[in-house]
């Protein structure tokens, strides 16, 4: 399938975690079904931490993302954390992980905000309306901070392949 350039950011806070793990599913799941024509990136909106991570971790996403994602086939050494000021120009649909991103989307990026949502609600889905971080406690009481970025990243797979499912029909129509 092939579309006119279309252009989707995931948006998190920081950029080291959910949005990069969005990211990685899209793209591989867009592949899957030999969709081209949409572009799929990442961003944070907290400039101040991250240009702490740009100093203090090489601008790369969070280890523990990487390694569970790497554990999956994905090569997560590459991508760099990105601010989303750098890369929203010419964004068709900006998907918030958190209700609270959304609201700094929307505050502070107001020229985009009649193409940004939570990426649960863009979804369709109730149980996943939000994706909160893997020590949120949302999470209930878990053992570690692995065992939080594990379900964390769950999470976000599923809803991945339900946001493919309708960028597909949405572009059909």
């Amino acid at each position: 399938m092939n579309f006119m350039t279309y252009k989707l950011i995931y948006v998190c806070y920081a950029n080291k975690g959910r949005s990069p793990a969005f990211e990685a599913y899209t793209r591989d799941f867009l592949s899957q079904r030999s969709v081209s024509g949409i572009e799929v990136a990442s961003a944070g909106v907290g400039l101040a931490k991250i240009e702490q991570l740009r100093r203090e971790h090489h601008g790369l996403p969070s280890r523990l993302t990487r390694q569970i994602l790497h554990g999956q086939g994905f090569d997560m050494d590459n991508h760099q954390i990105n601010f989303l000021g750098d890369i929203v120009h010419g964004s068709n649909l900006i998907l918030a992980v958190d209700q609270h991103t959304l609201d700094m989307v929307n505050d502070n990026f107001e020229d985009y905000s009649d193409r940004a949502m939570l990426v649960g609600d863009y979804a369709g889905t109730k149980k996943y309306r939000e994706v909160h971080g893997p020590h949120h406690e949302c999470r209930g009481k878990i053992r570690s901070e692995h065992d939080g970025y594990v379900q964390m990243i769950a999470e976000i797979r599923r809803i991945s392949r339900k946001v493919v499912k309708r960028l597909i029909r949405d572009r059909k129509k």
